[in-house]
């Protein structure tokens, strides 16, 4: 007598098991999908804002060296061509030390280019974006504004324009105008990110709508 094969049937129970666990599975990946893309997320931000942290010291020993020289130069008591000529040659070795003494949370020494140079109170004007109406002394002109003249820089021997840029792209650009006295006047202190063509890779699902 033939034994007869039987069948596994899958009843509404068993069918509604099935889809539980199917669901807690695409859930289980989308769960650790998410940790994942936090995790590295958190990682980019962390590092930005350090690389953002060592930019600003470096611009900050910066002009604490400028300071210095520009006193020490005043004591000296130079013609203005002069001065500028001696705040130009200083600069380079200035940049320098600001990076050198510049380090990360472990104290390890950080990758910043950092360059500055002379440039013209016309020329900080229209980098720092001051507009003005003229020089001291001229006709307003009907008051219509004159871009890349102020009369607020009359009185300014020059400018510094000083830019820190770390390995991952962000710049801290600095303009500040030499005062006649041996001292200066920050003009713009602007912070940007420098566009990265090769980026981190794509995120399909980060988790939340907001980082989407």
């Amino acid at each position: 007598m033939a034994k007869s094969h039987g069948s596994v049937r899958m009843g509404p129970i068993s069918l509604f098991a099935l889809i539980i666990i199917l669901c807690l599975a695409v859930m289980a990946v989308l769960a650790v999908t998410t940790a994942q893309a936090t995790y590295a997320l958190t990682q980019r931000q962390g590092t930005a804002a350090a690389e953002a942290y060592q930019a600003e010291t470096a611009a900050q020993r910066f002009m604490g060296a400028l300071d210095a020289e520009l006193a020490a130069v005043h004591a000296a008591d130079l013609p203005p061509n002069q001065t500028l000529a001696a705040v130009e040659q200083a600069l380079p070795g200035l940049c320098e030390e600001a990076v050198a003494a510049t380090a990360d949370a472990d104290g390890a020494p950080v990758a910043i280019e950092a360059e500055a140079s002379i440039i013209t109170t016309d020329k900080a004007a229209n980098l720092a974006g001051i507009v003005g109406v003229g020089r001291t002394g001229d006709p307003l002109r009907d008051g219509t504004p004159v871009e890349g003249m102020t009369p607020l820089l009359d009185d300014k021997l020059g400018a510094v324009h000083a830019a820190f840029v770390t390995d991952g792209g962000h710049a801290l650009d600095v303009i500040a105008a030499l005062c006649d006295d041996g001292t200066y006047e920050i003009l713009s202190w602007k912070a940007t990110t420098l566009w990265n063509e090769e980026g981190a890779g794509e995120t399909l699902w980060s988790g939340s709508p907001s980082l989407g």
